[in-house]
C-alpha cells in the first residue's frame, strides 16, 4: 500500500506505474538541472560528463540466469501449506498440488520475462 495524493493505493499495477513515473521524473529533472548548470558554467562541461563524474565507479552488469525445473521445485517445496493467499490471490496449497501441471509453463514464463526484460504482474483481459 502507498499513500499517493492522500489516497491509499493497493493496486499493484498502479503502484508500479507510479513508482516508474516517479523515478523517470527524477532522472529527467536531474538531467535538466545539469544542463542548466552547464549553460551557466564557464567551462561548459556537457551533462554527460557531469553524470560520468557523479558515478566514479561503473555499475556491475546484472546477469540473469534462466530458471531451472529444479529451482522451481525447490521453491515449491519451501512454500508452507496455507489456506490464506498472498499477492497473487492463490493459496500456496493450490500451487503445491498443481506444480506437476504448471511447472513447464511457469518455467517458460519466468525465462521469457528474464530474456525480454518484461515483467508483467497480471495479465490484461479485454
Amino acid at each position: 500500500m502507498l499513500n499517493i495524493d492522500r489516497k491509499l493505493i493497493k493496486n499493484p499495477q498502479i503502484l508500479a506505474e507510479t513508482f516508474n513515473n516517479y523515478i523517470s521524473n527524477i532522472v529527467e529533472e536531474s538531467v535538466i538541472k545539469i544542463i542548466k548548470q552547464d549553460s551557466n558554467n564557464l567551462n561548459k562541461h556537457s551533462y554527460m560528463q557531469s553524470l560520468v563524474s557523479a558515478f566514479q565507479q561503473p555499475f556491475s552488469p546484472i546477469k540473469l540466469k534462466s530458471v531451472t525445473e529444479t529451482e522451481i521445485y525447490e521453491i515449491n517445496k519451501s512454500l508452507k501449506w496455507k489456506i490464506s493467499y498472498g499477492y497473487d490471490e492463490v493459496p500456496s496449497w493450490i500451487v503445491k498440488l498443481s506444480m506437476p501441471f504448471i511447472s513447464s509453463p511457469l518455467i517458460y514464463i519466468c525465462n521469457k520475462m528474464l530474456s525480454t526484460g518484461t515483467f508483467r504482474t497480471r495479465p490484461k483481459f479485454s
